[in-house]
């Protein structure tokens, strides 16, 4: 089976999804699956790698896009205007991103827009997930027990974070 390995990432934890691919790949059983490394680098731009290290990172290697509907992961010339240089074999995606643009339900939209199966949550479940406020409202509204809980963001006022 051939596995696609899908780290790094925009967020602010590019350098833990390092380390968890690393960890990932080392314990995937190399006679069982052939892995591919796409690593995204923190400008957002997919790239094939050699090898997954704890600090490689990501922006080295052939450039890739992403094709939505088709199924597939393509290298992409140098310009990156045209992407159908050459397809990847992939039959599943592994994604080990962090945070935004990774956890947050984006790369799983992104995957079944494309038509590329996955691991993990999917969307919904990813989004609703890494919102806390949302978690904590569905989890309150079905019934489960939680803490009291105040949303606090950029918007509320000085005095009101001092006064909580």
């Amino acid at each position: 089976m051939d596995i696609c390995i899908l780290y790094g990432g925009r967020s602010g934890e590019h350098e833990v999804s390092l380390r968890s691919a690393a960890s990932v790949v080392k314990n995937l059983d190399p006679t069982r699956y052939r892995i591919t490394a796409i690593g995204i680098d923190t400008a957002g731009y997919w790239n094939l790698q050699q090898q997954v290290t704890s600090h490689a990172v990501p922006g080295q290697g052939e450039r890739l896009a992403i094709l939505p509907a088709a199924g597939s992961v393509s290298i992409a010339p140098a310009d990156g205007i045209h992407a159908e240089t050459g397809k990847l074999k992939i039959d599943c995606v592994f994604p080990v991103l962090h945070g935004s643009y990774g956890e947050d339900g984006t790369i799983q939209g992104l995957l079944e827009i494309a038509g590329l199966p996955y691991v993990g949550a999917g969307v919904l479940g990813s989004s609703s997930s890494l919102d806390k406020e949302v978690a904590k409202r569905l989890w309150r509204d079905g019934g489960l027990p939680i803490v009291d809980f105040e949303v606090m963001d950029r918007s509320t006022k000085a005095a009101d974070r001092a006064a909580a």
